[in-house]
């Protein structure tokens, strides 16, 4: 009798065991993914943010200072013949 309540209690045992084995798993693989999404979205947001620099950058070498930009565009000209209808 001894023996058979001690083997149950063996087999409770391991059932318990092989549960908690199993839920510490199921815990591993939620903390694996939430670590493997935050270093996904790590990346995007430092993608992000590194092309924004670049456009921003870009943009700042496409907008030289205002005294060069207004060097190059050149303002349109009267022609002769507008003078003379004007007088």
């Amino acid at each position: 009798m001894a023996s058979t309540n001690k083997i149950k209690a063996e087999e409770r045992f391991a059932g318990i065991q092989r549960r908690d084995q199993a839920i510490k798993e199921d815990l591993e693989n939620a903390a694996r993914a939430r670590l493997e999404k935050m270093a996904r979205l790590r990346r995007l947001r430092l993608a992000k943010e590194a092309e924004e620099a670049a456009a921003k950058k870009q943009k700042a070498q496409n907008t030289a200072s205002p005294a060069k930009k207004a060097a190059a565009v050149k303002q349109p000209r009267k022609s002769p013949k507008a003078k003379s209808a004007a007088r």
